[in-house]
This record gives C-alpha cells, sequence and structure tokens, in this order.
C-alpha cells in the first residue's frame, strides 16, 4: 500500500540521515583542526542539540519533511558529479557547508 510505502521510505531516511550527520561530525572535526581552533566537550554537546532543534515536532510536519528530502534525494541521486563520483561530491558539499557556516558565524 501506500501508506506502507511511505514509512519504508521514512524509516530508509532515517538511516541515511544517521549516516550523514556522522559523516559531518567527522568532516567538522577535521575542518576545526584545520583551522587550529580548539573546541570544548560543551561546544560539541551544543551545536549536536542546535541540530536536533531545527527538526520537525509533528507527525505531520516530519511526514512533509520525509516527502521534501525524497524528491531533493532523488534530484542528487540523478545529478551528473553524484553519478560521476558519489563521495567525492559529498565531501564537497560538506566542505562548501561548512565554510560558508563558518564565515556566518565570524
Amino acid at each position: 500500500s501506500r501508506s506502507a510505502d511511505k514509512s519504508a521510505l521514512v524509516r530508509g531516511m532515517r538511516s541515511l540521515d544517521e549516516s550523514l550527520r556522522e559523516v559531518r561530525a567527522e568532516m567538522a572535526a577535521d575542518y576545526l583542526l584545520k583551522l587550529g581552533k580548539n573546541t570544548s566537550a560543551a561546544q560539541a554537546a551544543n551545536a549536536g542539540r542546535q541540530q536536533h532543534a531545527n527538526e520537525p515536532r509533528s507527525q505531520k510536519a516530519r511526514n512533509k519533511a520525509a516527502i521534501r528530502e525524497e524528491k531533493r534525494f532523488t534530484q542528487i541521486l540523478v545529478h551528473p558529479a553524484f553519478q560521476a563520483n558519489p563521495l567525492a561530491t559529498i565531501r564537497q558539499h560538506l566542505s562548501n557547508t561548512l565554510a560558508s557556516q563558518a564565515s556566518e558565524n565570524n
């Protein structure tokens, strides 16, 4: 059924989201080390809390977010750069995103 398909998609997106969070955390740590900045455990914990604060809270909002992410993920999968080298594309995206966030925070 359509509802079962959506539920399976949401479960699949959760594991993908968890994997992306791990990659982001690793890249953020590498980026900060390259900048030579010292971070405390409190700052790292605070960064994790900020990510969770932006997540949708109601089931309806989570479903809408899952549908948006599905469309976005489909666009990523067909992008020529991603098809040519997925890991390099993800690494470059995260690097650009972290650099942008760092310049906004300064």
